[in-house]
């Protein structure tokens, strides 16, 4: 049977963070070497330079409410991607481990029917993260394009204020602001004119904040779930003609599995469903 290739899912994804300087090549971590240097000027460019410049001009807008929350807002995305790339350098090891875990033999599917219950939970990602980069897009779009289409391009305003310059929980923890984000943005959507143009870029990211919130619940929602079956999986195999030793392996995986795996965010809440709802 052909091997099943977990990476092709997320290949585009694998292409951009390389493009950044987030994801070294091969199956290493970051060493002394031209790409390390290149993350760590994208970084400081793109990343720490436009946060710190968002973040100094808090100082000058003190007194103006809407200016405040507006910085805030794009401050607290910014935040977001400091940290989402700092957990990523950080765990890279761990992140390469287990992408090299889920390549081995012990995760291929062993039949046809194990593939196609793969791909139906891949393909749903697919969706959803087809949607959400579609959200992406058209805020993008309309933070860049609303200084024209606003007129306001005529006073050489940039879209922005500024002084114009577990093993996988470990990856999960930024999204609490990912919650304080939808508040702000809600906020700044009462504060600007209905249905225009800089109306509609708040609007889109925050469906696109939604949208990323609800992919890591569904899915650690998913992880719940399915762990919790593993347990059925003991009685369904034909445990009785195996070994003692495998009996007694079984025993200790019966009393794992009836505490189920959860994905959780600075250890505060788990990302199901049910939080997502709150």
């Amino acid at each position: 049977m052909e091997k099943f290739d977990w990476k092709l899912t997320i290949e585009r994804n694998i292409g951009m963070l390389k493009i950044v300087g987030l994801w070294p090549a091969g199956d290493d971590t970051y060493k002394p070497d031209l790409y390390t240097l290149y993350a760590i000027i994208s970084i400081t460019v793109f990343v720490l330079g436009h946060n710190f410049c968002q973040s100094f001009n808090i100082i000058y807008i003190l007194d103006d409410l809407e200016a405040l929350t507006a910085t805030i807002f794009v401050s607290l995305t910014e935040m977001l991607a400091i940290l989402k790339s700092y957990y990523l350098i950080r765990n890279m090891g761990i992140l390469k481990q287990l992408m090299v875990t889920l390549t081995s033999d012990m995760f291929q599917p062993k039949n046809q029917n194990q593939k196609s219950l793969v791909k139906s939970s891949l393909n749903f990602w697919k969706s959803v993260y087809t949607v959400f980069s579609l959200m992406t897009l058209s805020t993008i779009f309309f933070w860049t394009t609303f200084p024209i289409l606003d007129g306001s391009v005529r006073e050489h305003r940039l879209p922005f204020l500024a002084c114009f310059a577990q093993n996988s929980n470990q990856f999960f923890n930024w999204i609490v602001l990912s919650a304080i984000s939808i508040g702000m943005t809600m906020f700044q959507l009462t504060v600007v004119a209905l249905f225009s143009s800089e109306f509609y870029s708040y609007l889109f990211y925050a469906n696109a904040i939604v949208v990323e919130i609800f992919m890591y619940c569904w899915f650690g929602n998913e992880v719940e779930v399915k762990s919790s079956r593993f347990l059925y999986a003991v009685f369904e195999a034909d445990w009785t003609e195996a070994s003692l030793e495998v009996k007694k392996n079984l025993v200790f995986f019966t009393l794992r599995c009836q505490k189920p795996i959860k994905v959780s965010a600075l250890n505060l809440f788990y990302l199901t469903l049910n939080t997502f709802m709150k």
